[in-house]
């Protein structure tokens, strides 16, 4: 297994994930919460 490749997917995943919460962030959700 190519672990580069995995990795680069892992962190392009999170990046993803981290503008769909600031775009559009979950209410009662203390990780959102600042």
């Amino acid at each position: 297994m190519n672990y580069d490749l995995i990795l680069t997917i892992i962190k392009t995943m999170r990046k993803t994930i981290d503008l769909v919460y600031n775009n559009f962030p979950v209410r009662n959700n203390p990780a959102t919460e600042k």
